[in-house]
């Protein structure tokens, strides 16, 4: 039930697609999480890729992400996310973030615990959903299914799921323009008390340890702040040029490693250091003010 024109430019073509598109068109705006429980009816196939609207897959996308199946375990798999348009300053801090967020999930696969599937265009076992459902009553849905599916256990086996991730499976998203679009997102984003809560006694220690490192993580950039705050109204300008400069100089040079692993210009990567070194502080404001709130 969008109001994009996607479904008028469906019904144009419907007849030309007839035998290779179902199109199922909702009465009434049901959500994301809802819409794909209801689509789940008509898969026939043993792995169903999700896509949201405003990403586009790489063409080997699909053979690269099911390489991230390596075990019966594993019921869900994503890629890594890049921005598909890089314009704004918000969009250039996101660039960075998400290459950085590139080594992070492999740390988290060696932990055997990820901390959410990229909700824009993952691969899930359908057995597994038909199960399970996405849950309706979270806005965090992709999380909150990633975490449910590493606390629930298979009954056959006695081992609990796993998530995987594939570092060649490359996709590519709309990311938000303005500073409102970025915060209204990031809100959205971590929302995940209710996640953590019902869900944490049951996850892999990995996962657990995952947890703590993200909460230290997002609690660093604070800290931080405020020492360079401290050094600045002490007059301790050397100690405060010693530390921004190392702070930027391991920042710039593991982004611009994975700048040019991915393709990115010089002038993209740079840009988007400096945008990323202010946005991370906002991001860690944003966390600290969902989980308190």
């Amino acid at each position: 039930k969008s109001t994009d024109g996607s479904a008028k430019f469906l019904e144009k073509y419907k007849d030309e697609f007839k035998g290779k598109i179902i199109f199922i068109k909702n009465e009434e705006n049901l959500g994301k999480a809802a819409s794909i429980n209801r689509v789940l009816n008509y898969i026939r196939t043993p792995y169903v890729l999700i896509l949201d609207a405003d990403t586009v897959l790489d063409e080997r996308f699909a053979h690269e992400v099911m390489r991230g199946f390596y075990s019966k375990d594993v019921m869900g798999v994503s890629g890594v996310v890049l921005p598909r348009n890089i314009k704004s300053r918000t969009q250039h801090s996101r660039l960075i973030e998400y290459l950085l967020g590139t080594q992070h999930k492999k740390t988290q696969m060696a932990l055997r615990g990820v901390w959410t599937i990229a909700g824009c265009s993952m691969m899930w076992k359908t057995s597994f959903l038909r199960e399970h459902n996405f849950p309706t009553d979270s806005i965090v849905e992709d999380m909150s299914l990633t975490w449910k599916a590493q606390a629930s256990v298979d009954p056959e086996r006695g081992r609990k799921y796993k998530i995987g991730f594939s570092p060649k499976a490359l996709s590519y998203t709309d990311e938000p323009e303005t500073f409102k679009q970025y915060i209204n997102q990031t809100d959205r984003w971590f929302s995940i008390r209710g996640v953590l809560k019902d869900n944490f006694k049951d996850v892999s220690l990995g996962l657990k340890t995952l947890t703590l490192w993200v909460f230290a993580e997002s609690l660093f950039p604070l800290i931080w702040l405020a020492i360079l705050g401290w050094l600045l109204l002490t007059a301790n300008y050397l100690a405060l040029f010693i530390g921004l400069t190392l702070d930027l100089g391991i920042l710039s040079a593991i982004s611009l490693y994975l700048g040019k692993k991915h393709r990115y210009g010089l002038r993209k990567i740079v840009r988007g250091i400096g945008w990323f070194w202010v946005y991370r502080f906002v991001n860690a404001i944003q966390f600290w003010r969902r989980m308190l709130k």
